[in-house]
C-alpha cells in the first residue's frame, strides 16, 4: 500500500474499527472507489480476496456509476460527520443485480479541505422485505431511465401497463418508444433541467399492440457529481379515466364529482363540475372542495347504503348506475 492509501486508511481506522463488526457489509473505500478494508460480510457479498489488494474498485459493482458520483456530491453537501442515509442502489454482484440499502460517510482530510475516502454499509434487500413488496406491489409505475442507455430498471407494474411479457423486453427501450408524441418529452426535459423534478405531466403514451392510455408522469432528474444529467427517475399512473373525467367534466349536464377517502375516514371532495356544485347549492366549485361530502347525505344510514352499494359493484366488477339517492340541496 502505498503512503496515500495508508495515511487514509490510518485517519479512518477509529470509525471503520466502530462498524466493522456489524453484521452487514462494511467497508473503507478511497474516494475514486479502491477498496481499502472491508470485513468479512463485505468480502463475501463482493467476492473480494481475504486481503484487499488495491486493485478492486467498488465503482465496478455500480449498476450505474453516476449514482456513486452522485452519492459524493451529496456528501459534500452534508454537514461533516453526518451520514448519507438510507440511500438505494442497484449492483452487479456475480452476474447478477443485487440491491442495497446504503449508508455513507465521508472521511475528510486532517484540515477539513477534502474528502479522501468513504465509509460505507450496505445492507441486502432480499425480496422478503418491504422495499421489494412496493416496489412489485405498488399500483403504479417505475421507472429508472439513463440518458445513454435507455430504460435502466422498472417495476411489474410499469410493465404490465404497456402490455409486455417480462421486464427484459423493455430493458434499454429509449423514453420515445413509451410516448404517442415523443416532441412533449422535450419539454418535460426542459422542465427537469430547471427545476429538478416535474408532478402530474399528462402524456398520451403507447402499449406494446399499439393502444393508448393517458399517463400522469412524476419525475426527478439524476445528476453526477460534476453537474451532468445523467437519467431520470420517476412514477407513472394510468390516469385514462380521470383524463375522460376532466374533458367532460362541464360538457355533460349531469354532476360529477371526485372523493379521496382520508384517513379520518373523511370523503374529501377533491373535484367537481359545475353541474354538481349547483345541485348542492353553490355558485361555484371552489365552495365546495375539501369538504366532507357525508354532510349532504340524509342519514348516516343512507351514506352506509350507497358505500356499501359501492363496494359491491366493485367486487363484481361493475359500476354502481341507476342507484336513487336523496340528499341535501344544501338550501334544506
Amino acid at each position: 500500500m502505498d503512503a496515500a492509501l495508508q495515511k487514509i486508511v490510518k485517519l479512518a481506522e477509529q470509525e471503520y474499527n466502530q462498524c466493522s463488526g456489524l453484521p452487514f457489509a462494511v467497508y473503507l473505500a478511497s474516494k475514486d472507489g479502491v477498496f481499502l478494508k472491508y470485513n468479512e460480510e463485505a468480502r463475501a457479498f463482493f467476492g473480494l480476496p481475504v486481503e484487499p489488494d488495491h486493485q478492486q474498485n467498488v465503482s465496478s459493482f455500480y449498476n450505474h456509476p453516476s449514482d456513486r458520483e452522485d452519492n459524493l456530491s451529496r456528501l459534500l453537501r452534508l454537514e461533516k460527520g453526518q451520514w448519507l442515509r438510507n440511500t438505494t442502489i442497484d449492483l452487479k454482484v456475480g452476474g447478477k443485480v443485487r440491491y442495497v440499502r446504503d449508508y455513507t460517510k465521508a472521511i475528510w482530510s486532517e484540515g477539513g479541505e477534502e474528502i479522501l475516502a468513504l465509509l460505507s454499509l450496505m445492507v441486502p434487500i432480499n425480496k422478503a422485505s418491504r422495499y421489494h413488496r412496493l416496489f412489485n406491489d405498488l399500483p403504479v409505475g417505475i421507472f429508472s431511465f439513463r440518458q445513454d442507455s435507455g430504460l435502466a430498471n422498472a417495476n411489474p407494474r410499469f410493465v404490465e401497463m404497456y402490455g409486455y411479457d417480462s421486464l427484459e423486453e423493455v430493458l434499454f427501450k429509449d423514453p420515445a418508444e413509451f410516448v404517442k408524441y415523443p416532441e412533449e418529452l422535450g419539454e418535460m426535459e426542459r422542465l427537469l433541467w430547471e427545476k429538478g423534478s416535474v408532478s402530474n405531466e399528462y402524456q398520451e403514451h403507447v402499449r406494446k399492440d399499439g393502444s393508448e392510455f393517458t399517463a400522469a408522469v412524476s419525475a426527478r432528474a439524476v445528476f453526477d457529481g460534476e453537474g451532468n444529467w445523467v437519467g431520470t427517475e420517476g412514477i407513472l399512473e394510468d390516469v385514462t379515466m380521470e383524463s375522460i373525467y376532466f374533458r367532460l367534466a362541464n360538457e355533460v349536464p349531469i354532476g360529477l364529482y371526485k372523493v379521496r377517502i382520508n384517513e379520518k375516514g373523511e370523503h374529501i371532495l377533491l373535484h367537481c363540475n359545475q353541474h354538481f356544485a349547483n345541485n348542492r347549492g353553490c355558485d361555484s366549485p371552489d365552495e365546495l372542495i375539501g369538504k366532507d361530502l357525508r354532510k349532504w347525505h340524509i342519514s348516516p344510514r343512507a351514506f352506509q347504503e350507497l358505500h356499501d352499494a359501492l363496494v359491491r359493484k366493485d367486487s363484481e366488477g361493475q359500476s354502481l348506475v341507476v342507484y336513487i339517492l336523496p340528499a341535501y340541496n344544501g338550501k334544506g
